[in-house]
């Protein structure tokens, strides 16, 4: 296994290194998740329906609107809510 490392810049940000990206189908403007698990970073590519029909390029083309990330937020974090379920936490 090769270790690449990355430097975290003055925002927070870092680079995923090309190798990295080509391996986990990684493109440009596509989200992934960020986890800890044991001390330990795990990056994991996001896919939903959502951007599985609109496809990663429609976003290139203009910014999405208020209605359109508020309605892409509401239809994540429903397929969220029924592939974990819902908790319920009682007083």
């Amino acid at each position: 296994m090769t270790i690449h490392v990355a430097t975290v810049n003055v925002d927070g940000q870092i680079t995923i290194p090309a190798e990295i990206r080509n391996l986990l189908g990684i493109e440009a403007l596509d989200l992934v998740t960020l986890k800890v698990v044991d001390e330990t970073m795990v990056l994991v590519p996001l896919t939903s329906e959502f951007h599985e029909i609109i496809g990663p390029e429609q976003h290139t083309d203009r910014p999405l609107t208020w209605k359109e990330i508020e309605a892409t937020a509401f239809e994540e974090h429903a397929q969220h809510f029924a592939r974990e379920g819902l908790e319920t936490i009682d007083d």
